[in-house]
């Protein structure tokens, strides 16, 4: 009787397993269909699994003033479990879902993304996210100087006109 494919790998490899087990490949056209049952049978590729994956993913939430960067990689990490399991997302979808999982403070990051119709990979888009919420730190400390410093000036100047102080980037 000629050998299938796993059965040929199994011998070559002096590996055993049971009878049944055995009996039931050899039946099978090929080893793609034997790696599938196989799966089935003894993987991670159940429903549990993925409803797991799914629901993490979905209800993945950075919280403000959260590490933007572990996030991410959080995201991608889960996105790529989904592929493990063989199910597979629109990569779009996949930017979607990172994006959405941002708090409002990333608004106007989420608005210039879609605005200039951005299309990016998950890294690219994890190095954009890192880059934004790096520039935004720095704007919400220089803010909150500028405010600082304009209200001691109008303090101590009672008798004087005060310029009015624009923020920057108006």
């Amino acid at each position: 009787m000629a050998l299938n494919p796993l059965s040929k790998i199994l011998e070559e490899n002096k590996l055993t397993r049971p009878n049944e087990l055995q009996r039931h490949h050899e039946k099978m056209p090929d080893a793609k269909s034997m790696v599938n049952h196989l799966q089935e049978l003894y993987g991670e590729h159940s429903r549990i699994a993925r409803y797991e994956v799914t629901e993490a993913l979905f209800r993945g939430k950075l919280q403000e003033g959260g590490n933007v960067g572990d996030h991410v990689l959080n995201m991608i990490g889960m996105l790529e479990r989904l592929e493990e399991l063989n199910i597979f997302l629109d990569s779009e979808l996949e930017v979607d879902l990172i994006l959405q999982s941002f708090p409002d403070s990333f608004g106007p990051f989420i608005m210039n993304f879609h605005m200039n119709k951005l299309h990016c990979s998950k890294s690219d888009l994890h190095n954009m996210l890192c880059t934004a919420h790096a520039t935004m730190k720095g704007m919400n400390t220089d803010t909150t100087v500028l405010l600082a410093s304009s209200k001691s000036k109008k303090k101590k100047r009672k008798n004087k006109k005060v310029s009015e102080v624009k923020p920057i980037g108006e």
